[in-house]
């Protein structure tokens, strides 16, 4: 199967993380899973993924923060 996309999914949440690295895998996307924000920007200022997945609201930070900053990071 050819890899169509590198995509990066933070999740406070288990269950979402395992069904959104399944789902996706399954399609042929290579995915990352985390479960806090600090995890994701290393992954960000490595120049990792493609796409970026995130909950709204995780315990270190929320995403109405995060999205402006991944978006300037690029």
């Amino acid at each position: 199967m050819t890899v169509r996309g590198n995509i990066l999914v933070a999740d406070d949440d288990a269950a979402i993380r395992t069904v959104l690295n399944q789902a996706l895998s399954r399609v042929g996307h290579e995915v990352r899973v985390t479960s806090n924000a600090s995890t994701l920007w290393r992954w960000v200022a490595a120049g990792e993924g493609d796409l970026v997945i995130t909950d709204v609201v995780m315990p270190d930070e929320n995403a109405f923060d995060m999205l402006p900053r991944i978006k300037k990071a690029r």
